[in-house]
């Protein structure tokens, strides 16, 4: 039989312990701020943010650059051509 104490029998010394996590870390309750303060309030106390402008990104559009993208493309193909030579196998089409 164990010798340790469950939280069923933890009497007083569980007690002890709950209350001391209570004290360092009290819960908390959800709140809904949009349903507890007139619009005007809700102005003042979460201030609206502005999306940043466009910026200069024109470097998105050439894909010859992107590394990872031109790695998973070629993984991408070397599947489909897998599937093509040997069909949906689990091994790949590997030991053939």
């Amino acid at each position: 039989m164990s010798s340790k104490v469950t939280m069923a029998d933890g009497g007083p010394e569980l007690d002890e312990v709950m209350q001391a996590e209570e004290e360092i870390a009290p819960k908390h309750v959800a709140r809904m701020p949009h349903n507890e303060m007139p619009q005007e309030r809700l102005d003042v106390e979460f201030p609206s943010v502005a999306a940043p402008g466009d910026e200069d990104l024109e470097d998105l559009d050439r894909d010859e650059n992107d590394a990872m993208l031109i790695y998973g493309r070629k993984v991408a193909e070397q599947i489909a051509n897998d599937m093509a030579a040997f069909g949906r196998t689990r091994a790949n089409g590997k030991g053939r």
